[in-house]
């Protein structure tokens, strides 16, 4: 039988694609959170301010760290939290370089390394909801199909 209802079709092809982006998302997050297996001290770190926009502002830090004698350098972008002026930044930077830092990286790919090891909670919700539906408009879209309602 093949469905020749071509609105359906482009809603459930649209609903499809947002849970491939969202899904290929979730999926590299959560390769990324569960390849970061070790930890060590930062050696150093320097901390950066960033425009996104006229009013948003986010906090990079450029570190380095030594991994069997060789000095690796590695950046987080803590792009969670935004700031609508540098000066707030600059109060949260003053914070940060008191804190003491630990550094997560890959033993098998010392480039992938990370100052946050923060779980995808959001993007694995929002697949899974997304997921949800698609099978849902599925399901109705059979049900319409079938009993004619």
């Amino acid at each position: 039988m093949t469905y020749k209802n071509h609105v359906w079709l482009t809603f459930l092809s649209i609903f499809f694609l947002s849970f491939l982006w969202y899904g290929g998302s979730a999926g590299y997050q959560l390769f990324r959170y569960y390849s970061l297996t070790k930890t060590t001290d930062p050696i150093e770190i320097e901390w950066e301010i960033k425009e996104k926009s006229s009013d948003r502002y986010y906090i990079t830090a450029n570190f380095i760290f030594k991994i069997d004698g060789k000095n690796i350098a590695g950046t987080t972008d803590f792009t969670n939290m935004m700031y609508k002026s540098p000066e707030a930044c600059e109060s949260i930077i003053l914070e940060n370089k008191t804190k003491k830092w630990t550094v997560w990286f890959s033993p098998n790919n010392l480039n992938n390394s990370d100052l946050q090891k923060i779980f995808p909670w959001k993007l694995c919700i929002y697949s899974f909801i997304i997921f949800a539906l698609v099978l849902y408009f599925i399901w109705l879209g059979i049900y319409v199909g079938k009993f004619g309602v």
